[in-house]
């Protein structure tokens, strides 16, 4: 007799099924779930590091007309403020901490310190501090994957790791700017794309490592 082919239909759909789970498996970087969420979380953080550095350009555009004896005021007023903020809002958080908590608490970083590190880094970075823009996007980026993990209920290692992304992709943010800004002033073009993905996900591995 000979075989159904309703049947060898089926199978032959459920091998090719099967085959591209074992493909998931043995290179999770290609038809993985994780790398969806990885887009998602790159995808918002690119946004919020575009903002941010828009907002940070004309703070220090605005504050660069004080000069001479007027920075006298405009100096100690800016450290007024930044001392306000964090009292009112919190700690700000740092890069310790912020590594700290990739290996002590599963890599769960608290929002509630976003708003004093994104106003205190601003003001801080445009009045001539020497606070730089990483640990605002670290810490602002990292957050939001675990936010964004919270949100789908997932836990320890596939926390960690959405955590990891926001970390690596506010890196990858601030690597190409400065980079891009290097090479404009030098008068060569702006790197590819490629070149920073690969440095966030060195960046990535440091903070595991350290």
């Amino acid at each position: 007799m000979l075989p159904k082919k309703g049947n060898s239909g089926k199978r032959s759909q459920q091998w090719t099924v099967s085959q591209l789970f074992g493909l998931a498996k043995r290179n999770p970087f290609m038809i993985s779930h994780s790398c969806l969420l990885w887009a998602v979380v790159g995808t918002v953080s690119g946004l919020f590091a575009a903002l941010y550095w828009n907002i940070l350009e004309v703070f220090t555009n605005k504050l660069q007309q004080f000069q001479g004896p007027s920075l006298l005021i405009v100096m100690p007023c800016s450290g007024l403020a930044i001392g306000l903020i964090i009292h009112f809002l919190g700690n700000p958080g740092e890069i310790a901490v912020i590594v700290d908590n990739i290996h002590f608490r599963g890599g769960r970083l608290d929002t509630k310190q976003n708003p004093s590190m994104i106003l205190a880094s601003l003001i801080s970075i445009s009045a001539g501090g020497s606070a730089g823009p990483e640990a605002p996007l670290v810490q602002v980026t990292g957050s939001f994957g675990t936010w964004f993990a919270d949100r789908l209920k997932l836990e320890g290692e596939d926390l960690r790791s959405i955590s990891l992304a926001g970390i690596g992709w506010g890196l990858y943010c601030f690597i190409w700017r400065t980079t891009w800004w290097c090479n404009v002033c030098s008068g060569d073009f702006a790197p590819p794309a490629h070149c920073g993905v690969l440095r966030s996900f060195d960046a990535c591995h440091c903070f595991e490592l350290c």
